[in-house]
């Protein structure tokens, strides 16, 4: 469920970024690089952030889980 959550997330985000990323470059044509090179960071860091939020609840519930085992004696 997670994956298809920032799957969805990821598409908008990407043609979003895409959309403005061009129109930057029509509009700062000597800057194509640089536009690229920061619209390449950025989707970085996105999908990063994305994947951290996504991916606490999953380290709290093992958390949860190992305290959880302990207090039985299971582990």
């Amino acid at each position: 469920m997670d994956a298809l959550t920032n799957l969805g997330s990821s598409v908008v985000h990407n043609v979003t970024e895409r959309a403005l990323e061009r129109m930057l470059i029509k509009r700062y044509p000597e800057r194509h690089t640089l536009v690229r090179t920061l619209g390449w960071v950025e989707r970085v860091a996105f999908g990063a952030t994305m994947s951290y939020v996504l991916s606490s609840a999953h380290y709290r519930q093992a958390n949860f889980n190992q305290a959880r085992a302990s207090e039985l004696g299971l582990r």
